[in-house]
């Protein structure tokens, strides 16, 4: 569900699904929250690219449109997925 949409990012928010979109974020807040690290809070900042490039995704009036290039966001994605794989790993 995660990797997939980083290609869909590096083509910018129109080639970004929606639903799985929010169903993505909806599990990272969720590790985010369980393991009380503040790493998705942050990325999903509106400030940052990432950040910008879903909340335009998830609603196009909340925030102005990301321009290209996505490099940043595609970067900032990439990161949150290491998060996700180093906080399920077993130990």
């Amino acid at each position: 569900m995660l990797s997939g949409l980083v290609d869909d990012f590096a083509d910018g928010p129109d080639a970004v699904d929606r639903e799985q979109l929010d169903l993505a974020v909806e599990l990272l807040r969720d590790i985010g929250d369980y393991s009380e690290d503040s790493a998705v809070d942050k990325a999903l900042e509106t400030t940052r690219p990432l950040g910008q490039l879903v909340a335009y995704v998830l609603d196009p009036h909340s925030v102005g449109k990301p321009t290209a290039p996505y490099a940043a966001a595609v970067r900032e994605w990439e990161k949150l997925e290491r998060f996700v794989e180093s906080r399920l790993r077993r130990e």
